[in-house]
Protein backbone atom coordinates (compact mmCIF):
# COMPACT_ATOMS: atom_id res chain seq x y z
CA UNK A 1 0.00 0.00 0.00
CA UNK A 2 2.93 2.32 0.68
CA UNK A 3 4.01 2.10 -2.96
CA UNK A 4 0.55 3.19 -4.10
CA UNK A 5 0.61 6.09 -1.65
CA UNK A 6 3.92 7.17 -3.18
CA UNK A 7 2.47 6.99 -6.69
CA UNK A 8 -0.59 8.97 -5.64
CA UNK A 9 1.57 11.66 -4.08
CA UNK A 10 3.81 11.74 -7.17
CA UNK A 11 0.89 12.25 -9.57
CA UNK A 12 -0.61 14.93 -7.32
CA UNK A 13 2.72 16.75 -7.47
CA UNK A 14 2.75 16.44 -11.27
CA UNK A 15 -0.75 17.94 -11.37
CA UNK A 16 0.28 20.79 -9.06
CA UNK A 17 3.42 21.49 -11.06
CA UNK A 18 1.37 21.52 -14.27
CA UNK A 19 -0.97 24.16 -12.88
CA UNK A 20 1.31 26.20 -10.67
CA UNK A 21 4.45 25.62 -12.67
CA UNK A 22 6.78 25.82 -9.75
CA UNK A 23 8.54 23.77 -7.14
CA UNK A 24 6.83 25.53 -4.25
CA UNK A 25 3.77 23.34 -4.37
CA UNK A 26 5.60 20.03 -4.75
CA UNK A 27 5.87 17.74 -1.73
CA UNK A 28 8.28 15.20 -3.22
CA UNK A 29 11.20 17.53 -3.70
CA UNK A 30 13.62 14.60 -3.94
CA UNK A 31 12.24 13.80 -7.42
CA UNK A 32 11.57 17.39 -8.45
CA UNK A 33 13.37 17.09 -11.78
CA UNK A 34 11.26 14.04 -12.70
CA UNK A 35 8.07 15.80 -11.66
CA UNK A 36 8.95 18.91 -13.66
CA UNK A 37 9.81 16.84 -16.71
CA UNK A 38 6.56 14.91 -16.65
CA UNK A 39 4.53 18.03 -15.81
CA UNK A 40 5.83 19.53 -19.03
CA UNK A 41 4.52 16.55 -20.99
CA UNK A 42 1.19 15.87 -19.24
CA UNK A 43 -1.61 18.31 -18.55
CA UNK A 44 -2.95 18.80 -15.03
CA UNK A 45 -6.23 16.98 -15.71
CA UNK A 46 -4.40 13.86 -16.88
CA UNK A 47 -2.07 13.89 -13.87
CA UNK A 48 -5.02 14.41 -11.51
CA UNK A 49 -6.86 11.51 -13.15
CA UNK A 50 -3.82 9.30 -12.56
CA UNK A 51 -3.75 10.28 -8.87
CA UNK A 52 -7.47 9.53 -8.59
CA UNK A 53 -6.95 6.17 -10.27
CA UNK A 54 -4.32 5.25 -7.71
CA UNK A 55 -6.63 6.35 -4.89
CA UNK A 56 -9.40 4.14 -6.30
CA UNK A 57 -6.96 1.22 -6.50
CA UNK A 58 -6.09 1.68 -2.82
CA UNK A 59 -9.78 1.69 -1.93
CA UNK A 60 -10.36 -1.50 -3.91
CA UNK A 61 -7.47 -3.21 -2.17
CA UNK A 62 -8.91 -2.21 1.21
CA UNK A 63 -12.16 -3.84 0.10
CA UNK A 64 -10.25 -7.10 -0.53
CA UNK A 65 -10.21 -7.01 -4.32
CA UNK A 66 -7.63 -9.22 -6.02
CA UNK A 67 -4.36 -7.32 -5.93
CA UNK A 68 -3.16 -8.46 -9.35
CA UNK A 69 -6.37 -7.31 -11.03
CA UNK A 70 -6.36 -3.98 -9.19
CA UNK A 71 -2.73 -3.27 -10.08
CA UNK A 72 -3.25 -4.31 -13.70
CA UNK A 73 -6.23 -1.98 -13.94
CA UNK A 74 -4.44 1.00 -12.40
CA UNK A 75 -1.42 0.57 -14.66
CA UNK A 76 -3.69 0.60 -17.71
CA UNK A 77 -5.05 3.99 -16.64
CA UNK A 78 -1.62 5.62 -16.22
CA UNK A 79 -0.72 8.29 -18.77
CA UNK A 80 1.40 7.11 -21.63
CA UNK A 81 4.41 9.26 -22.26
CA UNK A 82 6.08 9.35 -25.62
CA UNK A 83 9.81 8.77 -25.59
CA UNK A 84 11.68 11.99 -24.95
Amino acid sequence: MAALETWQSFWRDVARASVVGGAGSVRNSDVLSDIAGIAGRVDAATAYAAACGVREAMQRLQQNARPQLVLDAVMLTMPRLAAA
